[in-house]
């Protein structure tokens, strides 16, 4: 379930196509990934 992140445009992008549901899983592994990127 994880797309390539070239970044959050692309990602933002693809989430304003994406209905509600997937809106929702960009977000929190767009949080994963950044989290991830700080430790």
């Amino acid at each position: 379930m994880f797309w390539a992140h070239p970044g959050l445009g692309s990602s933002w992008f693809w989430a304003v196509r994406a209905p509600p549901q997937i809106l929702v899983l960009l977000i929190f592994e767009n949080c994963l990934v950044t989290r991830a990127c700080f430790f």
